[in-house]
């Protein structure tokens, strides 16, 4: 273990034990140090199962109706821990430099940020008096039945309106969801739309084939 690991820890890490049970140690009062800072600063940081294979780690800014925007920090579960340790170090810095919010590229690989990027997400909260139960129930059926929903939700006030793929007359933008299995923000004349395409994965299906050629007589 590098001395420099022991830094800012408690006297529980030993500075010179190189065993691996003192490194974990160390890194874990790491994380939950860098943690406290990130939430005194009124940023969120979570782990979760991001199904993308080239994104360890993203910051986001998540905008709220009502209330002021929320910053949040998304680790992936996945890592070993000195990789998340180190996405938790790297993800702040995008809250204050991030390419695409005008600074020059320069500067940003400087600073070790040279990734970036706009990512939209929405996040909403699913109540029960709002139709969340049917709406899951809804979901539930079509992924069972590899079917699949697109909703079409309302930001300005949150209405929504579900579609089956089995619905004839489907608007194009609609049917272009269920194709692509890819959701959408879409700006119309009276507002924003948020398309979500709840389609399931393909299914991939191998098969093969081997013959055998028979000689002789009679055959």
């Amino acid at each position: 273990m590098c001395i420099r690991d022991s830094s800012g820890t408690s006297s529980a890490v030993g500075q010179f034990d190189y065993s691996n049970t003192n490194y974990t140690t160390a890194l874990n009062e790491h994380m939950a140090t860098t943690c406290t800072n990130a939430k005194a600063a009124n940023v969120l940081v979570m782990t979760v199962s991001l199904d993308l294979d080239a994104i360890d780690g993203l910051a986001a800014k998540v905008r709220r109706k009502y209330r002021s925007a929320a910053r949040v920090i998304l680790l992936k579960r996945s890592p070993w821990s000195e990789r998340k340790r180190f996405n938790l170090a790297h993800e702040p810095g995008h809250t204050v430099i991030a390419p695409s919010g005008g600074v020059a590229d320069e500067t940003a690989w400087r600073a070790g940020l040279p990734c970036g990027g706009t990512v939209q997400v929405f996040v909403e909260r699913l109540e029960k008096e709002k139709g969340a139960a049917e709406l899951l129930a809804k979901s539930v059926a079509a992924a069972e039945g590899r079917t699949g929903l697109v909703v079409a939700t309302r930001l300005d006030d949150g209405s929504k309106q579900v579609y089956d793929r089995d619905e004839t007359d489907l608007p194009d933008e609609i049917a272009e969801r269920f194709s692509s299995a890819k959701s959408q923000l879409k700006t119309a004349p009276d507002g924003e739309v948020f398309l979500h395409a709840i389609v399931p994965a393909a299914e991939e299906a191998w098969i093969a084939a081997v013959t055998r050629r028979l000689t002789g007589s009679g055959r």
